[in-house]
């Protein structure tokens, strides 16, 4: 069927997307083979659609991993609350470790920002 979409002309990455999540979203709902969720989620183009199916699926860590690589923030937040809702403490934990770490390293920014800020308004 994808095969199909893509070879009208007519479709983008995001559609096909959209009909590999709906397939997801069905084979996750009747309890469908893994292996073959898996495989569906690896033809998924966006990491959005990624985090999102694997979320899904409750495969938070592979949903972190992608998250972090790309440093969506938002979506590392959406994965610590699944995993605090399902109760995969390790995955939360490390969520949290990482949040609090591109906390830290905004905050190391805002300040240099605010020094090079200053050092300019210094009269000379």
């Amino acid at each position: 069927m994808l095969q199909c979409v893509r070879n009208t002309g007519l479709s983008d990455d995001q559609t096909c997307d959209d009909i590999i999540s709906g397939c997801i979203s069905v084979m996750v709902d009747e309890a469908g083979d893994s292996k073959e969720v898996d495989n569906l989620i690896k033809m998924l183009k966006s990491d959005m659609g990624k985090i999102n199916a694997y979320i899904m699926c409750n495969k938070l860590k592979s949903a972190y991993l992608i998250a972090v690589q790309a440093e969506r923030i938002d979506d590392v937040k959406r994965i610590s609350t699944a995993a605090q809702r399902v109760g995969q403490t390790a995955v939360k934990n490390i969520c949290d470790r990482w949040l609090h770490s591109q906390e830290q390293k905004r905050q190391r920014e805002l300040a240099q920002q605010e020094l090079l800020f200053r050092a300019k308004q210094k009269p000379q």
